[in-house]
């Protein structure tokens, strides 16, 4: 079941979303995020997104953890996350290089970010 979650900036709607997931369920647990960058912010967004995937990567809760660029909208911006479970979204969001991202957030240069969550189905980790 996925859940599409729209917002212009942060993360506000998203924390309910969360919350709302099976805290019970097995199945790990999938963030498709898209964001579009304002052009003259790219330099920083990326720097940003460079310490939040890496640090990400060594989370033991965190599965996957890439980030993509649009071929077609060099602005447009695609963070595919996998976690065990919802506590172990919850420690990522605790995380020094998530404080990174949410830094450049408020900052401003998001145009606009919308997010996936999704229960794994046919997955192996």
């Amino acid at each position: 079941m996925a859940t599409m979650i729209m917002m212009a900036r942060g993360f506000r709607h998203f924390n309910q979303g969360l919350r709302q997931l099976s805290t019970s369920s097995s199945k790990p647990i999938s963030l498709i995020v898209q964001v579009e960058i304002e052009k003259a912010r790219t330099e920083a967004f990326l720097k940003a997104m460079t310490i939040d995937a890496q640090g990400s990567r060594t989370e033991p809760g965190c599965h996957t953890f890439d980030l993509l660029r649009d071929k077609t909208n060099p602005q447009k911006f695609f963070f595919y996350e996998v976690y065990k479970d919802q506590a172990a979204i919850e420690a990522h969001r605790e995380t020094p290089h998530f404080k990174v991202w949410s830094d450049f957030k408020e900052e401003g240069g998001v145009i606009n970010q919308s997010v996936i969550i999704a229960d794994g189905i046919d997955v192996d980790y």
